[in-house]
Formats: structure tokens, sequence, C-alpha cells
């Protein structure tokens, strides 16, 4: 089993058998920002997107923003992993709102393969993380 430190731990407590069964405990220290930065980086060229330098800047203020929010119960790096998604989904939202494949005999292929798996500011800008941690009750 996996969760947060103290809701584990009260969950280990609540029943004296589990004690003996779970007798191994590792502590997960959250990852730095800088190191969140390196995870999406991974899991964008791992999916075979890139993102402009300015959406980067902006998905690194997200992160810090959301972190700073949602404190203890922020996702670390669980919450890189919705944000990639999110942002391939704005991706592809934005692609078809402009309709890019209708200059598709027109540009390079290079071109339209830039165009298709590039995540621009605008992309990030549509992304909401607040709420992505554990604690969802947080008013809005």
């Amino acid at each position: 089993v996996a969760g947060y430190t103290d809701p584990m731990k009260n969950f280990i407590d609540a029943n004296p058998g589990l004690k003996s069964r779970f007798m191994t405990y590792i502590d997960f220290a959250d990852y730095k920002i800088e190191e969140l930065g390196e995870i999406m980086d991974f899991m964008l060229n791992d999916r075979g997107y890139t993102m402009t330098p300015e959406a980067r800047d902006h998905a690194m203020s997200l992160l810090v923003d959301e972190r700073n929010r949602a404190q203890k119960d922020f996702g670390n790096g669980r919450t890189v992993r919705n944000m990639v998604e999110m942002a391939e989904k704005e991706l592809a939202l934005r692609l078809s709102e402009q309709d890019v494949f209708k200059n598709k005999g027109k540009v390079s292929e290079d071109d339209l393969k830039k165009t298709l798996t590039t995540i621009t500011l605008a992309d990030v800008e549509r992304i909401n993380l607040r709420g992505l941690g554990a604690n969802t009750k947080t008013s809005m």
C-alpha cells in the first residue's frame, strides 16, 4: 500500500493485525522543483513531445504555485504526470480548433510533425492544477 505518511499511519494503527503484515516502510521525500522539471522533461520526451521555453517556464510556475497552495497534500510526481497529460489534451484541443490538417499538403512533413508535437504557452496557460493533491475539499 502507498499513501501520505499520516493517513497511512492511521490506517496501519486502525487494525492491530496490519502492523505484522506491513513491516517495511519507505518514506519518499518530495522532489525539488528542479527535479520535478526534469521528470516533466523526461515524460514529455518519452511521449514524443517538446515544450517551448515559454511553456516550460509557465509549467514550472504552475508547479511552484500548486506546491505552495497544497503544501502537505501536494501530489509531487503525480502532479507532474497529471500536468503532462493535461498539456497533451490542451495541445490536441488547440490543434483541433485550428484545424491544422487543412493545410497538410502545403507544409512539410517535418513542420507538421513539429506542430503536432510541440506544447506551447497557449496550451499550458489553459491548465489548472488546483486540487490535484489529496485534499480536494479546498474551495476554488
